[in-house]
């Protein structure tokens, strides 16, 4: 697929309902991916590159992929990379459908590792025994964000492991992208989720 028909396809897509004139979309740069895998678009509306009206640009807009086997096209929030989006499609890919989850990797009964893990979490040495000592993953989510989980707790004494499980049985499932720490905090310890209390 070359940029023209690529082009066309996206502003096919992006324009499909009428539009006031200046609010029609209108893409500013179209670059291949490393990979080959998608067409990258950047831009926005008429009034905004063309003409740049503040008053017309739409605000939030990230780039819009078109994968270039599948003809699938996807619009990205600002929060989104397309790089992030392309690492996490071709995790999804390698995975044939399996799931990665964070596991605690150290030995539960180990009086140091529950010392660690109970000044890192500031909790009750019950609360430490209940967490460590239950079957189900922490977390289930992209690579990156379990592995920036990982980074931190590994910092602080306390170890995990990554898995690929076909079935995820997790606390939580982190959003790429949209998860804080506080995340799994507040699964690991429900109670201490200001939402609860309410």
């Amino acid at each position: 697929m070359d940029e023209q028909e690529a082009r066309q396809l996206i502003m096919r897509w992006t324009n499909q309902e009428p539009r006031e004139h200046g609010l029609d979309y209108v893409i500013a740069s179209m670059t291949l991916s490393d990979c080959g895998h998608f067409w990258i678009a950047s831009g926005n509306t008429r009034g905004w590159i063309l003409w740049k009206l503040s008053e017309y640009a739409a605000a939030g807009g990230g780039a819009i992929l078109l994968n270039v086997y599948t003809r699938e096209i996807t619009s990205l929030g600002s929060i989104q990379s397309p790089q992030q989006f392309i690492q996490h499609y071709h995790e999804q890919r390698e995975l044939r459908g399996r799931h990665l989850v964070l596991n605690y990797a150290d030995d539960p009964t180990n009086l140091r590792a529950i010392l660690r893990f109970k000044q890192y979490f500031k909790c009750t040495p019950g609360e430490a025994k209940q967490v460590l000592l239950q079957q189900q993953s922490w977390c289930t989510g992209c690579r990156s964000s379990l592995e920036e989980i990982q980074q931190e707790l590994e910092q602080h004494g306390v170890l995990t492991r990554i898995d690929a499980v076909d079935t995820p049985d997790a606390l939580i499932e982190l959003e790429p992208w949209l998860w804080s720490f506080n995340d799994l905090i507040y699964a690991l310890f429900p109670q201490r989720n200001p939402r609860n209390s309410r």
